[in-house]
């Protein structure tokens, strides 16, 4: 299973950590962690940043 959230504006750098200071990423890290999936922040197709959570399930 894959959650994908995308957009097409400039978007993150995908090679910033994950900021001390906010915490909309540290909590879908966190929460992705506690499920055993895969958190990932890259860039989009032609701009922007994709953040894609993914779950292997069995």
């Amino acid at each position: 299973m894959i959650l994908k959230i995308e957009d097409n504006c400039t978007g993150l750098d995908p090679d910033t950590r994950i900021s001390k200071t906010g915490l909309g990423l540290q909590v879908m890290a966190s929460r992705a962690q506690a499920i055993n999936a895969r958190f990932m922040i890259q860039k989009g197709k032609d701009a922007g940043t994709q953040v894609l959570v993914r779950l292997i399930h069995g």
